[in-house]
C-alpha cells in the first residue's frame, strides 16, 4: 500500500483504488474475486476519485460514503494501523488528457457534490440479489466513477460507454484502459 501520495502527479478524474480489512471490504472482495481472496489486500474494495479544487493547488478525494458524496483529505488513507484503509494504486484514463473533457468531468463531479448525491444502498443490495431492478439514480463508489466517465463520453473499463452495469471496484482496478500513476 502507498505510504505517501504523489500529489504533484494527480489530477481530477484519477481513480484511487482502496482496500481494507473491514467486514464490508472482505464481503466485497469475496463477491469480486472469490473466497480464496477474501483477505487479499491487493484487491480494491473501494474507489475514490481525485478532485483538484478550483485553485488547482488543493487535491482531495471525492468518494461515496454511506452518508453520500463527500470530498475528503487523503489523510485517512495514510494511517499506519493494520486495519486502516489503504491505497493500492492510482490510475488515469487517457481520455482525461483532453482539457475540455477534464473540465466537463470536474464540473459534473462538483455539481453532484454540491447537490448532495446520495449513496446507492439499493445498488449494493443488487450485488447480492442480482434479479432486483435498480430504480434510483444514486451511486456507490465505482458507479460514481463510471457515471462520470460515461457522462464525458468514455468508459473506464469497456470500449462502448453505456450504463454502468453495476461496475465493481476490482473491474476499474484491472481495466486495460487505465494507466498506472502511482
Amino acid at each position: 500500500m502507498l505510504k505517501t501520495i504523489p500529489f504533484e502527479k494527480l489530477r481530477t478524474g484519477d481513480l484511487v483504488h482502496v482496500t481494507s480489512y473491514s467486514f464490508i471490504a472482505m464481503s466485497i472482495r469475496i463477491r469480486e474475486a472469490g473466497i480464496r481472496r477474501a483477505f487479499d489486500k491487493s484487491v480494491a474494495t473501494h474507489t475514490g476519485i481525485v478532485l483538484t479544487l478550483e485553485d488547482g493547488k488543493m487535491v482531495a478525494i471525492a468518494e461515496m460514503k454511506s452518508n453520500g458524496l463527500k470530498v475528503n483529505s487523503f489523510s485517512d488513507y495514510l494511517k499506519k494501523g493494520p486495519l486502516d484503509p489503504g491505497i493500492i494504486l492510482i490510475t488515469r484514463h487517457p481520455k482525461l488528457d483532453d482539457a475540455i473533457t477534464l473540465e466537463k468531468y470536474r464540473t459534473e463531479l462538483m455539481r453532484l457534490w454540491k447537490e448532495g448525491k446520495k449513496y446507492d444502498f439499493e445498488g449494493c443490495l443488487k450485488w447480492a440479489l442480482p434479479f432486483l431492478k435498480e430504480k434510483n439514480k444514486d451511486f456507490y463508489c465505482s458507479e460514481l466513477a463510471e457515471y462520470l466517465a460515461v457522462f464525458c463520453g468514455f468508459s473506464y473499463y469497456k470500449n462502448n460507454p453505456g450504463p454502468n452495469d453495476n461496475v465493481m471496484p476490482i473491474t476499474l482496478q484491472n481495466s486495460p484502459f487505465m494507466t498506472r500513476i502511482y
